[in-house]
């Protein structure tokens, strides 16, 4: 139920509220993001067995208390917390898009939204709005550097 109390769908349904003021939407955003990143690949095992590192090893070093949650995150069941994903990538010495492909496609998302977003603005001559687009070609910029494709034109 939203905040002005009309019934909705559950968040990744394809309907909601029609008031542009409820979080109902962004609920659905969010959820729709963290189920892609339940869903995501991983690579964690590959290298670790590279290195010869057990499970229990692994664990160990990226400061979990047991090797279950590994297991999960190997065999594609749970996504990684922030912090797990930091502490692979510190360990392995890789991009993130290395062990978790489907980051790429997130930041692909990210970055097709923020396009979206900088078109809109383009003719409206506030400072405020100058100050955004400003920011969003500094992001298309970064992208770029980076080797993600910004789709910015």
């Amino acid at each position: 139920m939203c905040r002005f109390g009309t019934v909705v769908p559950l968040p990744g349904a394809a309907e909601f509220c029609n008031h542009s003021s409820c979080a109902c939407r962004v609920m659905a955003a969010v959820h729709s993001a963290m189920k892609k990143l339940k869903r995501l690949r991983c690579y964690v095992r590959p290298y670790r067995l590279r290195w010869g590192l057990s499970q229990d090893e692994l664990a160990f070093i990226i400061g979990m208390r047991s090797r279950k949650l590994l297991s999960y995150l190997e065999n594609h069941k749970v996504g990684p917390t922030l912090a797990m994903a930091v502490a692979l990538r510190v360990v392995f010495g890789t991009e993130h898009g290395e062990l978790f492909p489907a980051i790429t496609e997130i930041e692909k998302d990210v970055l097709a939204r923020a396009n979206d977003l900088y078109e809109r603005l383009q003719g409206d001559p506030s400072k405020r709005t100058k100050m955004k687009l400003d920011f969003f070609e500094f992001i298309f910029e970064r992208a770029e550097r980076r080797g993600n494709g910004a789709i910015h034109v």
